[in-house]
């Protein structure tokens, strides 16, 4: 769902499987936005203003197209998407923030501003329902040195029984058990999509059920984004409730945790995750 122009005509543009279907204002089924309409507002695209689209995540729920009239400190509804409809408007609610600028007709370049932009949910509790824990260890205890070793790979599915997965995973605790002497120090880290994942072997949590696959022999790992850094000490136990960071994958994503030590020399290790399937209801 888009605010913007369609070569001169300015107004929203809704994409279904890729197919753009553009309402101009003057076809808006609320308010024109020209003056003319209930509210009296009238559009200025030319100048900076604020929109906002809005949906409702029910399948078939309306979408709708909303500017903002400064003077009057009001939202004007100008298009309603709405009727009878028999495949779901919306099959994912993740909706990423996106902008589009194309070139079709001339050789001229197109520059695209904008000078802010945001994505709410008003929702007072999380709609994503969790199922059963997932509980994955890196089986027999691994003997980590200086170099980062990577002692679980995650990695979430993009498909399941033959359909696009549209599950997300969260990574919700950790516990690491460290054999070293008291001086040992080591971090733990988790590398979202790392560049370098060396040997991983992925294997199923739960064939036809679980959109999770798991590696824990792979020799090596770089790169990607760290979402998780800790510190943990020899003979000792870490738990850490990791919940409230949001660490969450979705479809196609590896998050590899890691083990290296900084202080101590080489010990003895083992590292266990929980982590959650989120099924958005």
């Amino acid at each position: 769902m888009f605010w913007g122009y369609s070569g001169t005509q300015f107004g929203a543009t809704v994409r279904v499987s890729g197919f753009d279907t553009f309402i101009g204002t003057g076809s808006f089924s609320n308010d024109p936005l020209n003056g003319s309409g209930s509210s009296g507002y009238t559009l200025a695209p030319a100048t900076l203003e604020l929109f906002k689209v809005e949906v409702g995540w029910h399948g078939s729920g309306p979408i709708k197209f909303y500017a903002f009239d400064v003077a009057q400190g009001r939202w004007v509804l100008g298009h309603v998407v709405s009727g009878v409809v028999t495949s779901p408007r919306l099959l994912n609610p993740t909706l990423p923030l996106h902008f589009e600028v194309k070139n079709t007709g001339n050789t001229s370049n197109i520059i695209l501003k904008t000078a802010s932009a945001g994505i709410y949910r008003e929702s007072v509790s999380p709609s994503d329902i969790p199922l059963d824990a997932l509980i994955v260890s890196s089986g027999s205890s691994l003997s980590v040195g200086a170099t980062e070793l990577p002692v679980i790979s995650i990695q979430v599915t993009g498909t399941i029984n033959g359909q696009p997965n549209r599950a997300r995973v969260q990574l919700q605790s950790i516990s690491v058990a460290d054999a070293g002497g008291a001086g040992t120090v080591m971090f733990v880290r988790g590398r979202l999509n790392p560049t370098t994942l060396t040997g991983p072997t992925f294997v199923p949590y739960n064939t036809g059920t679980s959109v999770c696959n798991f590696d824990t022999v792979a020799s090596a790992v770089a790169g990607g984004t760290e979402v998780l850094g800790t510190v943990a000490s020899g003979q000792s136990n870490t738990f850490q409730d990791l919940t409230a960071l949001g660490i969450v994958l979705n479809p196609g994503d590896i998050l590899s945790l890691t083990v290296q030590h900084v202080a101590g020399g080489a010990s003895t290790n083992l590292l266990r995750c929980m982590l959650r399937e989120l099924h958005t209801g």
